[in-house]
């Protein structure tokens, strides 16, 4: 099994990232410049087709951010479940728990914007994804941190792995985790697009749960982006954009897992 020596929160000055700003800032500006467009698109919209727009744009979030994960669900159930939460008309009840619990921890992001980022939420937000207790046929540890067994994240056949990534061991979870909840809680990049984008890597490398750490990972990047962006996330799915990607998306996180903490 291939290994690798050293990992991002094995640096002495993890998790202190730091940046490129002429670079990164100047691309981000762009993208900012972009929002304002989509945004000023937005509020032309009627309140029928703002609404159809952000049913589309959900249904599109849920079904991809299971897709990065390899798992398919239903596109009539996602509907179905958005609907009802939103207090729309159903027309045919297609209810599947799987879906309907990513469909509340992803509006639970976008719309409980203003509520902090807790420990006693992330774990309502693990047990929506996993009802019964179980991911696939193993069954995990819900609504807790991971245990004592070293985290890996491997791919290839049995004996000859390759590991691409090893999480901080569960006795560093705590100390992690806290250090994070404070970090989001705090006045600390101007930029929000940015902010999110540490987010989410951080969580990433953390990898604090037995499984869901992509899934809730995302919806800690919706959550802070609605709060800067609340018409944005009526009409983008970054998730269905992180999916055409995918391949980029897991090398990228390889990278950074591997690397110091230039980002």
């Amino acid at each position: 099994m291939q290994s690798h020596h050293s990992w991002i929160w094995q640096q002495k000055n993890w998790p202190e990232f730091y940046y490129d700003s002429g670079v990164l800032l100047s691309q981000i500006g762009t993208v900012s410049r972009l929002i304002g467009g989509l945004t000023a698109i937005c509020q032309t919209l009627m309140d029928t087709e703002r609404l159809n727009a952000r049913e589309r744009v959900l249904v599109d979030d849920v079904m991809e951010t299971a897709a990065i994960e390899g798992e398919i669900l239903q596109r009539n159930s996602a509907r179905v479940s958005i609907r009802k939460r939103l207090g729309l008309p159903v027309e045919h009840e297609d209810w599947d728990a799987r879906t309907d619990g990513l469909v509340s921890v992803l509006l639970d992001a976008r719309l409980q914007k203003q509520q902090p980022l807790t420990e006693e939420r992330l774990s309502g937000w693990h047990t929506a994804l996993f009802p019964g207790g179980y991911s696939g046929l193993h069954k995990i540890r819900v609504a807790r941190y991971r245990g004592q067994e070293e985290m890996q994240i491997v791919s290839g056949a049995i004996g000859r792995e390759t590991v691409h990534y090893v999480a901080p061991p569960k006795a560093e979870l705590d100390g992690e985790m806290s250090r994070f909840f404070d970090w989001i809680d705090t006045e600390n990049e101007q930029e929000p697009l940015l902010k999110a984008g540490i987010a989410h890597l951080w969580f990433i490398m953390i990898h604090p749960f037995d499984d869901g750490n992509g899934r809730i990972g995302r919806a800690i990047t919706d959550y802070l982006l609605a709060r800067s962006y609340p018409s944005l996330m009526e009409l983008v799915s970054f998730s269905k954009h992180i999916s055409l990607e995918r391949k980029r998306y897991y090398s990228v996180l390889e990278a950074a897992g591997k690397n110091g903490m230039d980002i």
